[in-house]
């Protein structure tokens, strides 16, 4: 019996350590956020095809229970009295430990996160379709509110904030971006605020060159255990994926930039160190519409990096939050265009100390495509194709998985335009040659 329960042990520490699991259907399925619950299994905030999932799941991966209901999901956090709070459409939803709804509310805002707060919420969001102001909105324990605030720069006219956490101080920091957005370019900067526990502004910090077209956003801000504030983002100016280190009153200590992609979430972890998740491709900000991987950073102290780690296959994988665990590993969730059943499908992935899943990884062949986009950004984008005899053909989704256009052409090789008189907003061109499906995003702005 003994040896029985030593090898039962075994295997589940070697389970436990690395693995990788998609989850989803025919159709749009993605996870925005992990976190670890307080009896140490996992919930998942996403999206599954036109609807708000929640997906509870053990430290293995196995689903618990899943739960779907109307509307989407940016960002959840565990509550007090064990069940969560989840930010989105509606802008709040309360539900049960066993995912069951107790009530939500409507503020008129796009919800990006949420905290739970003195007692209720706060949660932080934007409207206008650019995103012209940014709101903090607090709540009390039922979600009603009690106060909220707008921010935004008068000189500019998109506003946005997609991530809140509060402070030792009992106020919030937030992030996200503000841009001047003409006709010919947007000119962003990646955006900090810090408010008293009320919401009053105390101090605003907008980082970035200025120039026209250089733009600069923030995705994730996480308090230090010392003073201070780490951020991940984004710019186009001679890089990508962007950490910005700053002392408790938003001054710059340093920045870092690892190359092209995106940093979606930062941690600050045991050692110290900073992990990162998001994708290893520009995937909003430049021209291209490359093909990018999951991508895990791991730095110390000082923001140099320990290790990278890339995670994906034929086709473009994103993480968009990360959890130190309790053994010192990570659990990452995002999408995967690269793996699963449907268009895209939830992407978890747990991984040990140095990132690595521990399970032996076949290689990924891309499959070479005759095909690409020559401008992705703009009022319509360019499209080019060769060696086609049968013709082109392609379907294109919307940024919730919805089919609206196709685009055909009888011609074995041409160029292509699509987009004009479509709404501003991402859009997915998704060709299949037999077996093979490659997927382009582009992005259409007026």
């Amino acid at each position: 019996m003994k040896r029985l329960v030593l090898i039962t042990l075994l295997v589940t520490s070697i389970a436990s350590a690395g693995w990788f699991r998609t989850y989803g259907e025919e159709g749009y399925d993605v996870g925005n956020c992990v976190q670890i619950t307080s009896d140490g299994n996992y919930i998942i905030a996403g999206n599954k095809a036109d609807s708000m999932w929640l997906l509870k799941v053990d430290t293995s991966g196995l689903i618990i229970w899943s739960k779907t209901y109307e509307g989407y999901a940016n960002w959840l956090e565990e509550t007090e009295d064990g069940g969560f709070i989840v930010c989105g459409s509606p802008d709040l939803m309360k539900v049960t430990s066993e995912g069951d709804s107790v009530w939500a509310q409507d503020f008129g805002i796009d919800a990006q996160c949420v905290q739970e707060a003195d007692g209720g919420y706060a949660v932080t969001g934007y409207t206008g379709f650019y995103g012209d102001t940014s709101w903090l909105i607090k709540t009390d324990a039922v979600g009603d509110s009690l106060w909220s605030q707008f921010y935004a720069n008068p000189e500019h006219n998109r506003n946005k904030t997609y991530f809140l956490q509060t402070t030792s101080d009992e106020g919030y920091i937030m992030t996200g971006t503000t841009e001047i957005m003409t006709e010919d370019f947007i000119t962003g900067y990646l955006w900090l605020i810090k408010t008293d526990f009320e919401g009053n502004v105390e101090w605003t910090k907008e980082y970035g060159t200025g120039q026209e077209a250089d733009l600069y956003s923030g995705y994730c801000v996480t308090k230090k255990s010392g003073d201070g504030f780490i951020i991940s983002g984004q710019t186009d100016v001679g890089g990508g994926l962007w950490l910005l280190n700053t002392d408790p009153f938003g001054d710059t200590l340093w920045t870092r930039n690892y190359g092209e992609g995106i940093g979606f979430s930062v941690r600050e972890v045991e050692d110290g160190g900073y992990i990162i998740v998001g994708t290893s491709e520009d995937i909003y900000l430049t021209q291209s519409a490359s093909i990018g991987d999951l991508w895990l950073i791991k730095t110390d102290t000082a923001g140099d990096t320990l290790w990278t780690r890339q995670y994906g296959g034929y086709n473009t994988d994103i993480g968009q939050c990360v959890q130190q665990t309790g053994d010192e590993g990570y659990i990452v969730v995002g999408e995967t265009w690269s793996f699963g059943v449907g268009q895209t499908d939830l992407y978890l992935l747990k991984t040990d100390s140095l990132g690595l899943l521990n399970i032996e990884e076949k290689p990924v062949i891309k499959q070479p495509k005759n095909w690409e986009i020559v401008s992705s950004l703009g009022h319509e984008t360019v499209l080019r194709y060769w060696d086609m005899l049968q013709g082109f053909n392609a379907i294109v989704y919307d940024v919730l998985g919805r089919e609206v256009d196709s685009i055909t052409s009888s011609a074995s090789a041409t160029t292509l335009r699509w987009g004009s008189g479509f709404p501003s907003g991402i859009y997915f061109i998704q060709e299949r040659e037999h077996k093979h499906i490659h997927t382009e995003r582009v992005v259409i702005i007026h």
